[in-house]
């Protein structure tokens, strides 16, 4: 198979394109990857809850949009003089180990 007896893992940028791959896997058998994707969707966390998603990173798109939204709305004011600025929203890695607690914190999560 591949990667011979070395460890082998896929990422994904987002949810979605990690479902295939889950689906793709499950019919080759396979259960020796590490796969591991981005945004927490209901699907991505329910295959982290059934053991066939190692983790996805949930982000909390509420307050990135609120972030954003001000950062547009600071740069029209700022008019020329406007620099751009890291913004950083933390999210959360969503596994096996911590799937019932990022539950019961965040209900609407599935």
């Amino acid at each position: 198979p591949a990667g011979g007896d070395k460890p082998l893992a896929i990422w994904a940028c987002w949810d979605e394109p990690m479902q295939g791959a889950v689906a793709a896997m499950r019919q080759a058998g396979r259960t020796d990857v590490t796969t591991v994707s981005i945004n927490g969707s209901p699907q991505a966390l329910q295959l982290v809850k059934e053991g066939d998603l190692t983790a996805t990173v949930w982000q909390p798109a509420f307050q990135e949009g609120k972030e954003v939204f001000q950062a547009v709305l600071d740069s029209i004011k700022a008019g020329a003089s406007w620099q751009p600025k890291d913004i950083q929203i933390p999210g959360i890695v969503v596994t096996k180990d911590n799937i019932d607690k990022f539950m019961a914190e965040h209900p609407n999560g599935l």
